[in-house]
């Protein structure tokens, strides 16, 4: 390969991130992005600075697993400079993801001693579109904090065995510090404590560390506990699947996850992965799959980075892979973030082989040329395909129609929160009858009580439209699924009075100030639904 400055290859890994996802600094809020920034009041002022550290990111809404006090406060920076403006927002994802980036690239020339493997490595991991749901998606930003202190962390472990006296101390120090912040951005980070012992178990620094490895274990132990104390997690959403079931899947969502970093395509935010009851033959063949694997590991495994590399890939998927504790969703695209590095290393440590060395196909020697130009051709599609991933995510209607279309038809049940919110998203461009058909779509599949919101949404639709029994008949239903469900008796005495029913409206009410709200804007946010001029 040419050889270059190191200052050459971050401005050439700026140059290629800027190209990848230039295109999405013109996209607008999706999805939560809705909730955690445009509707979130704790974000737009820092008198709630302190408060963020005491509850989770959805704790006006309904209580929460997320509790990522950095992730808030980083929305609380941008705010404050951007105001609404999403620019500045997916600015600021990208910067995360180019130092994410340069972590990785230093970090792999560090472990491998080749900058040309961690170049490749890095330019793969930058571009690669299964990571557009992290850095395309604000809200999907919580992943790339916790990925920046992750990667920092390790990076400055892996400095200390190079140091001696006081600044070793200050390394272990710095790893202290990026480890608790990491956990602060996202649960993800406690898996660093295994990552570093499988650091000095590669390496053969696992008996001279000890004492380290015990103080970062102790403190991901008081992270859980505090957790458990203060901050539980709720099985509310979760999946119900018994440790069984999520056990015997195992090897099928790691080799789904491989299939992904190997075949990106039809990438979705909301994906149904089916889970196998018993020792199908899906199972079967992905566990035989993950044993040739391992027996691959086995084998090489003098090659200390490449059993690094994979036994970083499968601890960063350990607690995403619903097996310590179940989670909202059997896979998500975005959960691979950390993982694919480990992937990404192993993939290029074996092109540098086929680049260096004389590869033959059909008889037929390769020339150097033609594999660099195979190679050039993938990387270009990798990054064709998240410019074209990033259009997806430009606006919310785009996203949940490109979201169903990816179904081709076929019975999806985690299509029901798209349509919901393909739903929302019409209601708010003022397509009232897309809405309508969307929300009845949504209504389908949502079983009681978890259909309130759904109804909700409906009778707004219908209000618009002046179709008053409908909306009624849709509140009343909204309440029959929540009898403390604020907003729609807010809504019912709203409709009321306007068809006239004073004495019922004035019934709705007084139901409504018998009953707590749980979000402090929720008036100022009704009222400015129900005063719309067109409503």
């Amino acid at each position: 390969m040419i050889k270059l400055t190191r200052k050459s290859y971050y401005l050439i890994l700026i140059i290629i991130g800027l190209i990848a996802y230039f295109n999405s600094f013109y996209n607008s809020f999706v999805w939560d992005d809705e909730i955690l920034i445009v509707g979130n009041e704790y974000i737009k002022s820092f008198k709630n600075i302190f408060k963020i550290f005491t509850v989770d990111i959805y704790h006006w809404i309904t209580n929460s697993n997320f509790y990522r006090p950095l992730f808030s406060l980083s929305l609380m920076f941008d705010y404050h400079l951007w105001q609404l403006e999403p620019f500045g927002y997916h600015l600021t994802n990208l910067i995360l993801h180019l130092l994410n980036a340069f972590l990785v690239f230093y970090l792999v020339n560090n472990l491998t001693s080749k900058i040309n493997i961690a170049f490749l490595t890095t330019i793969f991991y930058l571009v690669h579109p299964v990571h557009t749901e992290a850095v395309t998606y604000i809200s999907g930003r919580a992943d790339l904090l916790a990925g920046f202190f992750v990667l920092g962390s390790v990076l400055f472990f892996v400095k200390s065995h190079q140091a001696q006296g006081r600044l070793k101390n200050v390394l272990y120090f710095a790893t202290g510090i990026f480890f608790i912040s990491g956990l602060l951005s996202k649960e993800i980070a406690l898996v660093l404590p295994l990552i570093l012992i499988s650091y000095d178990y590669c390496f053969g620094y696992l008996f001279k560390n000890k004492k380290i490895h015990l103080i970062f274990l102790s403190l991901a132990l008081i992270y859980i506990t505090s957790r458990h104390t203060f901050f539980p997690f709720s099985s509310a959403g979760m999946l119900s699947d018994s440790l069984f079931v999520r056990l015997i899947n195992l090897p099928k969502v790691i080799v789904f996850y491989l299939s992904l970093l190997i075949f990106p395509l039809s990438l979705r935010i909301e994906r149904y992965f089916p889970l196998s009851r018993s020792f199908d033959l899906s199972i079967i063949l992905c566990a035989l799959l993950l044993i040739a694997i391992l027996g691959w590991v086995f084998k090489n495994r003098h090659q200390r980075i490449l059993l690094f590399s994979c036994l970083w890939f499968f601890i960063n998927l350990l607690p995403l892979a619903n097996i310590i504790l179940p989670l909202n969703a059997e896979v998500a695209e975005h959960w691979v973030y950390l993982a694919s590095i480990g992937f990404f290393i192993i993939l290029v440590w074996y092109i540098d082989k086929i680049l260096s060395k004389d590869f033959f196909v059909a008889g037929k020697k390769l020339s150097y040329q033609f594999k660099m130009v195979i190679l050039v051709a993938i990387l270009v599609s990798l990054g064709l395909l998240t410019i074209a991933r990033n259009f997806e995510w430009s606006d919310p209607v785009v996203l949940f129609e490109a979201t169903l279309k990816s179904s081709q038809g076929n019975i999806n049940p985690r299509d029901i929160r798209v349509h919901f919110n393909l739903g929302n998203a019409y209601l708010k461009k003022g397509f009232v009858d897309k809405a309508i058909t969307e929300f009845n779509e949504a209504l389908k599949g949502l079983p009681f009580p978890r259909c309130k919101r759904a109804h909700y949404q409906l009778a707004i639709a219908y209000l618009y439209k002046s179709l008053y029994k409908e909306a009624e008949e849709q509140l009343l239903k909204a309440i029959e699924a929540d009898p403390d469900y604020v907003s729609a008796y807010y809504l019912l005495g709203y409709l009321y009075k306007k068809t006239g029913k004073i004495d019922k409206a004035k019934e709705a009410w007084d139901k409504m100030r018998e009953i707590k709200p749980t979000h402090p804007q929720e008036g100022i946010l009704i009222e400015k639904v129900i005063s719309s001029p067109s409503l």
